[in-house]
């Protein structure tokens, strides 16, 4: 069981504010994930390759292709107000 005084340390530093009931779940969940992170520390991991990522999958980046919108002038004829190929809007900068 963690002490109340390093949970209550933990809260503080997290921005945390239990009232008198919450503080005691908080108490007891707190201790169940620090008694899980003790079991995990126990596992023999001596034979095991460091990793960044928990399965060996590939990155294999895909080539770029331009694909023309199927939807633009539908998109665009929604808009009140278009000149040629843009949309207006309002103005929201101001020199």
């Amino acid at each position: 069981m963690v002490p109340k005084e390093v949970v209550k340390k933990v809260a503080y530093l997290s921005r945390l504010r239990f009232s008198g009931e919450e503080e005691e779940n908080f108490i007891s969940e707190f201790s169940n994930i620090v008694s899980f992170v003790e079991m995990i520390n126990e596992l023999d991991t001596s034979e095991v390759e460091p990793s960044p990522y928990p399965i060996d999958i590939p990155n294999i980046p895909r080539e770029d292709e331009h694909k023309p919108f199927a939807y633009s002038e539908e998109l665009k004829n929604n808009f009140p107000q278009r000149k040629d190929n843009f949309i207006v809007v309002p103005k929201v900068v101001e020199k």
